[in-house]
């Protein structure tokens, strides 16, 4: 993770893992929506100077996904980019935080579980102007150390009412947290602070604006102990809510995540396997013996690695295949290759047929939805093939969870990689 020279947000949680005073989880909780998309940017002071940056943060059911756009107006030199355009590409889904360092250059991303120190996860709108800190090590999705908000559950909260304002504040022991909120807006927060001993530890400020009937932050800065100059600051510049060309599934594929792409996995180097991580033996399995292409951006980035054409690099994979089979071969007497099940016509076949004529795909786009179809079958007979002694054994033993399980894998291919990949082939109207 050290090639992301640039951090995001700390306070960002799929579901809030501290208990908040009842007016600050109130205004929380009343801020979701089904989906949304935000358009922002980022400044930060630094030792290293000033950077700036721009990011799209969508929302889907459960899921959170930032790309970040070219730097602007920095001093800070960008992260390692691998000679491809600069960018970066985020999503937390399932309790996974997954990471591509380098937006569109497919060969290497990041898998990392929710429950470990973070400093790198996309930013939470709904905790916008709740958390007064920014990037400390092992923070809590309120953005402070884990020892300092321990039995926040057990605080004595206050409120005292002056005008317009509210002040809320949670004290435990020699810690306190402390919010500002601001009837006239909304009855947002818009000052938020940590301290510790009576000493300012952390403390932002956040301004807000109305926009599809909902009060969202516009400007949030985020101060380290007494400073007068904020180290970062947010500026929102669009924000739209539960519309109908919001993106309504995201999936690791959506950041730039594509089969075969080489995961650095908190349990150690892995693949992605188009529905889920697999070991790098399970890939070889796939590709060398079962034949599953890799798709055409792995190969054209692999193609740039190595400073070799595309069919020198096409004719390598032969090459590496056709050793691979004839050591399977001398090693187990086996050939599984030879038989293509994938090519017998089926439900999968018929509806990407019915999808090119809906669609009205042209010769190039019909193509590629049919090359799609090929990868995903043979996934899906890799799958059968792989599972087939435990699939058998289920049958026999009448057991219907078992079978469940290996069915579901099928359904995931199809529903996760098969279907997201035709609809990016749908020319935009």
């Amino acid at each position: 993770m050290e090639r992301l020279a640039f951090a995001i947000l700390m306070i960002c949680a799929v579901e809030l893992q501290v208990s908040l005073p009842d007016p600050i989880a109130k205004i929380v909780k009343s801020r979701q929506a089904h989906t949304a998309e935000w358009k922002w940017s980022l400044t930060r002071e630094g030792e290293a100077g000033t950077s700036h940056d721009e990011y799209v943060t969508r929302v889907a059911p459960g899921d959170l996904w930032q790309h970040g756009a070219k730097p602007k107006n920095t001093t800070v030199p960008p992260p390692f980019t691998s000679g491809q355009p600069y960018g970066e590409n985020a999503l937390v889904t399932e309790g996974i935080a997954w990471y591509m360092p380098n937006a569109g250059h497919p060969l290497f991303a990041y898998a990392i579980p929710l429950d470990e120190p973070q400093r790198y996860l996309p930013f939470d709108f709904s905790l916008a102007g709740i958390a007064p800190a920014w990037e400390v090590a092992n923070e809590t999705p309120l953005g402070l150390r884990s020892e300092w908000i321990a039995g926040l559950e057990a605080a004595e909260v206050s409120g005292v009412a002056s005008g317009p304002l509210t002040h809320v504040v949670a004290a435990m022991g020699d810690r306190r947290l402390e919010w500002t909120l601001d009837a006239y807006q909304g009855g947002q927060p818009t000052e938020a602070a940590f301290y510790m001993n009576d000493r300012l530890v952390r403390r932002s400020t956040t301004s807000y604006r109305k926009i599809d009937g909902r009060w969202v932050p516009k400007d949030t800065e985020f101060y380290y102990l007494d400073s007068a100059d904020p180290a970062v600051a947010i500026h929102v510049d669009s924000a739209g809510f539960d519309q109908a060309d919001h993106v309504q599934d995201v999936t690791p594929e959506d950041i730039g995540l594509r089969f075969g792409t080489s995961l650095t996995a908190w349990h150690g180097r892995s693949r992605w396997g188009g529905t889920h991580i697999i070991e790098e033996n399970e890939y070889e399995e796939m590709v060398y013996l079962y034949g599953v292409e890799p798709v055409p951006l792995i190969v054209e980035a692999l193609a740039r690695e190595s400073n070799q054409t595309l069919d020198e690099c096409r004719e390598w994979f032969e090459i590496a295949r056709e050793r691979y089979r004839q050591a399977h071969v001398q090693r187990t007497g086996e050939a599984p290759w030879l038989v293509e099940r994938w090519k017998e016509r089926d439900e999968w076949d018929v509806y990407v047929e019915k999808f090119i004529t809906e669609h009205k795909l042209d010769e190039l786009r019909a193509k590629r939805a049919n090359e799609l179809l090929e990868r995903c079958k043979r996934l899906r007979d890799f799958y059968r093939r792989k599972n087939i002694r435990e699939i058998r054994e289920a049958q026999r033993e009448g057991d219907a969870e078992k079978l469940a399980h290996y069915e579901k894998l099928t359904t995931r291919i199809f529903e996760t990689v098969l279907v997201p990949g035709l609809k990016r082939l749908v020319p935009a109207r």
